[in-house]
Order: structure tokens, then C-alpha cells, then sequence
């Protein structure tokens, strides 16, 4: 096994394959979460386009999606109300 440092914080890890970038998956997150920010930069309406176009496609996974997110903010909401 050779060693390599990961490129998101620096640390040696030893790997038995050529493809592992990084230490961990909290690092692996973390450069891919800066790769996509880099990319809305440079391309800053290209998101918006894509998303629709993704919702076109698929209305079935959007509309789900939408209901499990509007069902998340609502049980926020009451449980702060509650709380409060």
C-alpha cells in the first residue's frame, strides 16, 4: 500500500487503490459540496434551467418531493408553535 494525502485537508492516508482522494467521507462531502459551488458560479443560471428541466421530466418525483418538504416545514412550525 502506498500513501497519499487527501486533497481536501491535507492528511496522509494509505490506500490499496489509485481512485481514493480523500480521508474520509465528511472530506469526500466537502469537496464536492466546493466543486458544485464553483460550478454555480460559473455557470449562474444554468441550476435553474437544469431544475426545471429535471421537474418537466419527472413530475411524480417533484411533486413528491415538494409534499415531503412542505410536510417538513409544517411539523417545524407547529412543534416551534408548541414550544414556544
Amino acid at each position: 500500500m502506498s500513501l497519499k494525502t487527501c486533497q481536501c485537508c491535507g492528511a496522509e492516508i494509505s490506500v490499496a487503490s489509485k481512485a481514493k482522494k480523500y480521508c474520509s467521507e465528511p472530506c469526500r462531502r466537502r469537496a464536492k459540496y466546493e466543486k458544485d459551488r464553483a460550478w454555480l458560479a460559473v455557470n449562474p443560471g444554468r441550476n435553474n434551467e437544469c431544475s426545471r428541466k429535471w421537474r418537466a421530466e419527472n413530475p411524480e418525483a417533484a411533486k413528491k418531493i415538494a409534499t415531503t418538504a412542505y410536510k417538513r416545514r409544517s411539523q417545524r412550525r407547529f412543534e416551534e408553535k408548541n414550544n414556544a
